[in-house]
């Protein structure tokens, strides 16, 4: 009797588990550090305080969102007049910057391949040219462009709150390349500021570093 239970056990072992990789995987699943579903599964302690992942994606969410609506410039705001000049938009350089897009950079898992926009961007680059003329003309920004889906990383090695993680957020590629376009017309409206060196294309630290250096 002893000898059937035991040729049944090895049995149902050898049946369910192949190699050290199996063993390994069963092992972690009894002791509870590996949770066979992810409902159910803690993801990480916050706030001093195990979050499933669904209640850790909605609590980061909020997060993130929290007094979005409550931002304050930091600059005044001057009233926009009634007849203000709209730059023109060109399917011309709408054309150069879909064909430069970087397929290698990732997008919105929701957005359709941008090698579609860059292969075809002859078609693309009209419809879009008015799209972005449209955005400038009412001062508006389509809201799926604004959707980000967002990627936690650690900004220490054992983050406990969420301001220890730091956001990586995915965007939609068209979105991206509206954003150029627009932020190279209004580059053209700033003024020159020779003592600037954030924020500006081709000037770093080490350019602030050697003027401080030289002026001293």
């Amino acid at each position: 009797m002893q000898r059937q239970l035991r040729n049944k056990t090895n049995q149902n072992i050898n049946n369910t588990v192949h190699g050290s990789k199996g063993w390994w995987h069963n092992i972690k699943e009894l002791t509870g550090e590996k949770q066979t579903s992810s409902q159910n599964a803690p993801l990480i302690c916050m706030n001093d305080e195990w979050l499933t992942i669904p209640d850790f994606v909605k609590q980061l969410n909020n997060y993130y969102l929290l007094n979005h609506d409550e931002t304050t410039l930091d600059f005044p705001v001057t009233p926009q007049p009634d007849h203000c000049h709209i730059p023109e938009i060109t399917p011309m350089e709408v054309h150069y910057h879909l064909s430069n897009i970087d397929t290698r950079k990732a997008s919105n898992s929701s957005d359709y391949p941008s090698w579609i926009s860059r292969n075809n961007a002859h078609l693309l680059s009209e419809p879009l040219a008015l799209i972005i003329s449209r955005i400038l003309s009412d001062g508006e920004f389509p809201d799926l462009w604004k959707m980000a889906e967002v990627t936690p990383l650690n900004k220490v090695k054992s983050p406990k709150i969420f301001k220890d993680l730091r956001p990586i957020s995915l965007l939609y590629h068209m979105g991206k390349v509206a954003e150029k376009i627009i932020a190279s017309k209004l580059k053209l409206q700033l003024p020159t500021l020779l003592n600037q060196f954030a924020y500006t294309k081709s000037i770093g630290t080490t350019d602030a570093l050697v003027k401080f250096s030289s002026d001293i």
